[in-house]
């Protein structure tokens, strides 16, 4: 008799497993006829790391989906929940200020205290700005300081580049700072294809250049090193440079103080070199420049998938929500924090989402595709100023990402959507409106996670530098069905 109970359990046991099992796959998986057969198509061609999710945005409804709960990269698809977060907490209307200040006197033109450049976190602060403050500068009768020329930078976290695991003689990965002016970028450029003598525009003191015949590795035009105070990029004879190239910088505040200085000097101010140090309480502010409204920063940050911007917008959220000044990784975790609160009650399995900045610059971090549907009908739901969410995103076949993308008649104008892409990482997610004129949140994520793990793993290799070749062709079938999957939800929907 016992043993005969104890047969009855393992066959109950086993029963209860397989139904568990088939309940979970169908909760992860509920296509409907027109997305099998591209799911078909996409597992044919190779691709085994993919998810997606389509939400009813009224119902709060996923009616489509697959491998809903899969952590995958999510790329620069991870600026939605870090610039949701950001209207969410500092409002729609903020503004970033960056202060023109001084301590002592003016007496006969000449400043007899310091004057003092202040960043507190614009995003977008840019040379004509840096021209405003030096205009109030020389009104207020100042040609000359006499004692110190003071940069602070110290309102944010930073750091000589957003991902340190990445490529750092690109510029979509500089220094950040709170006083970053023209998205920290330096250009090079040269008359002659037959010289390396390229000139610096702006002409930084902080920057040097220096011609060697080293061989680099695979993949790499420049190489940087900190000599002392002085940021040293070589440039190889055995390299093939464009009359114009672009470097990060990676002392932004610093690189800033240098170039206000430099722009001084075409209103005839003189002013020492610039050097970092703490502000008195007893300044007097000269100007307040105000950037544009969180809402246009936004946008911009969204349209160009600009990851300066993205970051240093996602650090001022945080700051702001934790009342302390963060690094990008803590950040990342306050984020998670963030949206458990309020997301909770979801669906969305918390224990695999994983951010380490906001900018999605990192092949670490992970998301899945309900929590992005999720923080999309959420950012729908909210009122961030005089304009929804989603007028914020790329459109199809009319600006941004988005513009060369589903662009013809019949699907132009019905996808708002945020790309996302790094090698062998895929993303797209937003909202579409389909033909019957309903409106849903999707996110579709491709992902090859054994040949991004070798690039990670791999360094400045030629085995490496092959990966990254293939990956255009790898992205451009990736973006192929996921304009089929959104095409047959715009038809089918």
């Amino acid at each position: 008799m016992h043993n005969l109970l104890v047969f009855f359990s393992i066959i109950f046991l086993l029963i209860s497993n397989f139904c568990y099992a088939n309940l979970a796959f169908a909760k992860e998986n509920e296509l409907g006829a027109v997305e099998k057969d591209i799911v078909d198509e996409i597992r044919k061609s190779g691709f085994k790391d993919f998810s997606f999710v389509l939400m009813d945005l009224d119902k709060g409804q996923i009616v489509s989906s697959y491998n809903q709960n899969t952590p995958l990269i999510p790329g620069s698809v991870n600026k939605i929940p870090s610039t949701v977060m950001g209207l969410k907490v500092l409002g729609a209307d903020h503004r970033f200020q960056t202060r023109l200040a001084i301590n002592g006197k003016v007496e006969d033109g000449i400043l007899k205290g310091n004057l003092y450049l202040i960043g507190e976190g614009d995003p977008n602060l840019s040379t004509p700005e840096m021209f405003s403050m030096l205009q109030a500068l020389f009104d207020y009768g100042v040609k000359k300081v006499e004692k110190k020329f003071i940069y602070n930078d110290s309102y944010l976290y930073k750091a000589n580049c957003i991902d340190d695991s990445g490529l750092l003689d690109e510029i979509y990965n500089t220094g950040l700072s709170a006083l970053s002016v023209d998205f920290n970028q330096l250009f090079l450029v040269r008359n002659d294809t037959n010289s390396l003598d390229f000139y610096k525009i702006p002409n930084l003191s902080s920057v040097s250049l220096v011609v060697t015949e080293q061989r680099f590795p695979p993949g790499m035009n420049f190489i940087s090193k900190q000599v002392e105070d002085v940021v040293e990029w070589k440039i190889s004879t055995r390299q093939k440079y464009s009359l114009l190239e672009k470097l990060p910088l990676k002392s932004p505040g610093k690189n800033s103080g240098e170039l206000f200085r430099l722009l001084a000097e075409q209103y005839g101010i003189v002013l020492p070199g610039p050097e970092f140090g703490d502000v008195p309480d007893d300044v007097i502010n000269v100007q307040v420049n105000q950037s544009k409204p969180l809402q246009e920063l936004v946008e911009l940050t969204l349209e160009y998938s600009n990851n300066l911007m993205g970051e240093i917008i996602f650090l001022n959220a945080t700051k702001a929500f934790s009342k302390s000044n963060m690094d990008l990784e803590q950040s990342g975790k306050l984020m998670l924090s963030f949206y458990q609160k309020e997301l909770k009650g979801s669906d969305i399995v918390w224990s695999d989402i994983k951010f380490l900045n906001g900018s999605g610059l990192n092949s670490k971090g992970r998301v899945t595709s309900t929590f992005l549907a999720e923080v999309l009908r959420y950012a729908d739901q909210q009122n961030f100023g005089k304009r929804k969410f989603w007028t914020l995103l790329s459109v199809s076949g009319n600006k941004g990402t988005m513009f060369k993308r589903l662009s013809s008649p019949e699907f132009a104008y019905k996808v708002w959507a945020k790309t996302g892409s790094i090698d062998y990482a895929s993303a797209l997610a937003g909202y579409i409106i389909t033909n019957s004129h309903k409106h849903y949140a999707f996110s579709i994520m491709v992902n090859d996670l054994k040949k991004r793990a070798k690039i990670d793993e791999g360094g400045y290799t030629n085995q490496t530098l092959e990966l990254r070749n293939a990956a255009s062709g790898w992205r451009s079938l990736a973006q192929k069905y996921q304009d089929d999957l959104i095409k047959s939800w715009i038809q089918n929907y």
